[in-house]
């Protein structure tokens, strides 16, 4: 079973998006077939860790945005998202979106630094998006986009304007497509970081410290197999 930290179910964080008066972040994780898994906060931190959902293994998936950074910079991290039997491909879609985010112009111009370390993983499309409707999950205008399928490490930095709002919502989605698996597992550890043009200090630290974990990890990992 998941560990959830401050969850609340993922139909009134749609639903009452604008009743909140400072950002909230929110994440959530859909395979086909299953209930959405989810958890939010208003601290700027949410994490899902250690456990099985669906055909997979989660070691850790985390969101960070404001108050933590400063607005309006929003970090998804996965560590070691794994599967080991599957007889046909499965996709997992993760998804954290920040509501109630006031204090950027519109338009703005956002950096996206998409990372994807892929092992058996098939395909992985990250996605960013803004919302000037301040909806949560709402993917009212793509920001930018990249597709994974080399194995290995894999990053790219993309630059792009997008409308923003007061408030406005911007939602990070990564899809992930896995197997068929040989008995040896799939593993996914990866990151989006959407925010402005120079992330500030924080941004910088945190994001350091997450990708340090994502190559021991895949030290690890690959000392084990």
């Amino acid at each position: 079973m998941i560990k959830r930290f401050s969850i609340l179910a993922l139909g009134l964080a749609i639903a009452l998006p604008s009743a909140f008066g400072s950002p909230m972040v929110y994440l959530s994780l859909q395979e086909t077939g299953f209930a959405a898994d989810t958890a939010n906060s208003s601290s700027g931190f949410v994490s899902l860790t250690t456990g099985s959902y669906g055909d997979f293994q989660i070691n850790n998936v985390t969101g960070t945005g404001s108050p933590v950074f400063s607005a309006p910079d929003l970090n998804l991290q996965t560590l070691n998202v794994s599967a080991t039997t599957l007889s046909s491909s499965k996709t997992l879609t993760i998804e954290l979106t920040q509501t109630g985010i006031t204090g950027v112009p519109t338009p703005f111009n956002f950096d996206n630094a998409f990372t994807g370390i892929l092992k058996g993983v098939t395909s992985e499309t990250l996605t960013t998006y803004t919302d000037p409707g301040n909806t949560a999950f709402a993917t009212t205008d793509m920001v930018a986009t990249t597709t994974f399928t080399t194995s290995g490490a894999n990053s790219v930095n993309q630059m792009a304007i997008a409308p923003t709002g007061t408030p406005f919502s911007e939602t990070e989605i990564i899809v992930a497509t896995f197997g068929p698996t040989t008995g040896v597992s799939d593993s996914l550890d990866s990151s989006i970081l959407m925010g402005s043009a120079v992330p500030e200090p924080t941004s910088i630290a945190l994001l350091g410290g997450g990708l340090l974990g994502l190559a021991l990890i895949r030290r690890r990992s690959s000392k084990k197999s």
